[in-house]
């Protein structure tokens, strides 16, 4: 079923288990409460499509996949720090100077 809100998000929902299927470019992202249908997936596409299986994701759309005991969490950590890296990058002086604040 196709997402009504972001096109290129499809899912499908079998009784208690999910498909959720992630196009972006040129990748796909595939997200399922039961892994057999994963391989199931992947045999249907490669029919149709050249593909090349990256493994486990670890990352996607500038988020950091964790994997817990009670599934998945993302965090934008790994992108903040890649932004103040740059930031400082730039200006490397910015953070050295003490901030003087006036309240009124």
């Amino acid at each position: 079923m196709k997402n009504k809100h972001d096109k290129y998000i499809y899912s499908k929902n079998f009784d208690n288990d999910y498909i959720i299927f992630c196009l972006c470019i040129d990748d796909i992202l595939i997200l399922v409460t039961f892994l057999d249908a994963i391989q199931g997936i992947k045999d249907s596409l490669s029919l149709n499509f050249d593909m090349k299986d990256l493994g486990l994701a670890d990352m996607t759309l500038g988020m950091k996949i964790f994997r817990t005991p009670n599934g998945i969490a993302l965090s934008h950590s790994h992108s903040i720090e890649r932004m103040l890296h740059n930031l400082i990058s730039i200006t490397p002086n910015l953070f050295l100077h003490p901030m003087i604040l006036q309240f009124f």
